[in-house]
Protein backbone atom coordinates (compact mmCIF):
# COMPACT_ATOMS: atom_id res chain seq x y z
CA UNK A 1 0.00 0.00 0.00
CA UNK A 2 1.25 3.50 -0.79
CA UNK A 3 2.22 5.76 2.06
CA UNK A 4 0.65 9.18 2.43
CA UNK A 5 4.07 10.71 1.76
CA UNK A 6 4.33 8.92 -1.60
CA UNK A 7 0.83 9.97 -2.56
CA UNK A 8 1.46 13.57 -1.51
CA UNK A 9 4.76 13.69 -3.37
CA UNK A 10 3.14 12.27 -6.51
CA UNK A 11 0.33 14.82 -6.39
CA UNK A 12 2.86 17.60 -5.86
CA UNK A 13 4.93 16.54 -8.85
CA UNK A 14 1.86 16.23 -11.07
CA UNK A 15 0.60 19.63 -9.91
CA UNK A 16 4.05 21.11 -10.47
CA UNK A 17 4.00 19.98 -14.09
CA UNK A 18 0.85 22.02 -14.58
CA UNK A 19 2.50 25.09 -13.07
CA UNK A 20 5.66 24.74 -15.16
CA UNK A 21 3.80 24.35 -18.45
CA UNK A 22 0.97 26.83 -17.89
CA UNK A 23 1.96 29.33 -15.23
CA UNK A 24 5.67 29.53 -16.12
CA UNK A 25 5.19 31.20 -19.51
CA UNK A 26 2.61 33.56 -18.02
CA UNK A 27 5.00 34.64 -15.28
CA UNK A 28 7.80 35.10 -17.82
CA UNK A 29 5.51 37.22 -20.01
CA UNK A 30 4.45 39.43 -17.12
CA UNK A 31 8.06 40.26 -16.28
CA UNK A 32 9.38 40.81 -19.79
CA UNK A 33 10.86 44.06 -21.11
CA UNK A 34 7.47 45.65 -21.78
CA UNK A 35 5.88 47.72 -19.08
CA UNK A 36 4.55 45.65 -16.21
CA UNK A 37 1.22 47.49 -16.20
CA UNK A 38 0.57 46.76 -19.89
CA UNK A 39 1.44 43.10 -19.46
CA UNK A 40 -0.85 42.78 -16.44
CA UNK A 41 -3.76 44.34 -18.35
CA UNK A 42 -3.23 42.00 -21.32
CA UNK A 43 -2.91 38.94 -19.06
CA UNK A 44 -5.97 39.72 -16.94
CA UNK A 45 -8.10 40.65 -19.96
CA UNK A 46 -7.30 37.32 -21.58
CA UNK A 47 -7.90 35.43 -18.36
CA UNK A 48 -11.26 37.08 -17.70
CA UNK A 49 -12.39 36.62 -21.30
CA UNK A 50 -11.52 32.93 -21.15
CA UNK A 51 -13.40 32.45 -17.86
CA UNK A 52 -16.48 34.25 -19.22
CA UNK A 53 -16.53 32.11 -22.37
CA UNK A 54 -16.02 28.89 -20.41
CA UNK A 55 -18.69 29.93 -17.89
CA UNK A 56 -21.19 30.71 -20.64
CA UNK A 57 -20.46 27.33 -22.24
CA UNK A 58 -21.04 25.51 -18.94
CA UNK A 59 -24.30 27.42 -18.38
CA UNK A 60 -25.55 26.51 -21.84
CA UNK A 61 -24.51 22.92 -21.27
CA UNK A 62 -26.37 22.91 -17.93
CA UNK A 63 -29.51 24.34 -19.51
CA UNK A 64 -29.38 21.57 -22.09
CA UNK A 65 -29.11 18.92 -19.38
CA UNK A 66 -32.02 20.50 -17.50
CA UNK A 67 -34.17 20.14 -20.59
CA UNK A 68 -33.28 16.47 -20.84
CA UNK A 69 -33.74 15.84 -17.09
CA UNK A 70 -30.14 14.81 -16.39
CA UNK A 71 -29.09 17.79 -14.26
CA UNK A 72 -29.67 16.09 -10.90
CA UNK A 73 -27.69 12.98 -11.85
CA UNK A 74 -24.81 15.02 -13.29
CA UNK A 75 -24.73 17.27 -10.21
CA UNK A 76 -24.50 14.28 -7.88
CA UNK A 77 -21.80 12.54 -9.95
CA UNK A 78 -19.70 15.68 -10.40
CA UNK A 79 -20.05 16.49 -6.70
CA UNK A 80 -18.84 13.01 -5.86
CA UNK A 81 -15.83 13.36 -8.13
Amino acid sequence: MLSSFTIGLSLGVLGGLHCVTMCGPIAAFLHSDQSLKTNAVIYNSGRLTTYVILGAFIVLLGVGFTVFGYQLVISIVSGGL
